[in-house]
């Protein structure tokens, strides 16, 4: 159901109502993976939402979550600067999706912050702060870190009314974002979790299968799919476990 088609700007994909512009081979990479493996996918919560992405990295997954929930407002936040600005000439394709969108280019985190975090120059995908600095394609470069729960619940309070949902893929800051959650009492706001996880930095997958299941959420753990091998990587979808009247 994917159409391209070269314009001034470059090749662009087209899904959906949607347009994706696919400047190297990790655009279509991500693209692949929202389009033909369904990430973040989930069955309609018959509510308006609103959506968090954190990890907005190239906006595609910010304008298939608006295509997707035609009534959702999306607020997403990016780091990287390099990616931010893809990301808003993603966005500038799609006006129509994007008057529905809000992007911030800084990173959450368990506190405000600024560091030097690691950007790979091939693969924008995979930049963050435990990505380790190697030869010739990656560069250090500045971020901006805020306390998650204390820029989201503002926003979430904004919009009671709204079924809130989080998307999250942040190379291994969504430990430092679930704590955050878990001690400001963030948690219980959120109806429905899709995230990466990343076994990195000498975090394990337990820590936040754990934290969710003491804060009342079932978790359900989509390892990804490797040769044989246990992925230091994969998905988890979230969601509470409510009463009746919750």
């Amino acid at each position: 159901g994917v159409t391209f088609q070269m314009e001034a700007s470059g090749l662009v994909a087209d899904f959906q109502g949607g347009r994706f512009l696919l400047q190297d081979w990790v655009s279509v990479h991500i693209l692949h993976e929202l389009v033909v493996q369904h990430s973040y996918y989930w069955a309609p919560l018959g509510t308006p939402l609103l959506i968090f992405d954190i990890g907005m990295n190239i906006g595609f997954s910010a304008l298939m979550l608006a295509i997707r929930e035609p009534s959702a407002l999306v607020i997403g936040f990016e780091p990287f600067r390099s990616t931010f600005d893809v990301m808003q000439r993603n966005l500038a394709l799609n006006p129509g999706l994007a008057s529905r969108i809000t992007a911030y280019q800084y990173g959450l985190s368990d506190r405000d912050a600024q560091e030097e975090w690691t950007l790979s120059v091939d693969d924008a995908s995979i930049s963050g702060q435990f990505l380790e600095k190697g030869p010739g394609d990656q560069e250090s470069t500045p971020v901006t870190l805020r306390a998650a729960s204390a820029v989201m619940g503002p926003l979430r309070e904004a919009h009671p009314h709204r079924g809130c949902m989080v998307k999250m893929d942040c190379e291994g800051g969504e430990y430092a974002i679930l704590k955050d959650w878990a001690g400001s009492g963030f948690l219980k706001h959120i109806d429905l979790l899709a995230m990466e996880y990343h076994e990195i930095g000498g975090h394990r997958l337990e820590e936040l299968e754990s934290c969710l299941i003491r804060n009342g959420f079932t978790a359900i753990v989509q390892p990804a799919k490797s040769t044989g091998k246990p992925s230091p990587f994969g998905f988890i979808y979230a969601f509470p476990r409510r009463g009746a009247g919750g």
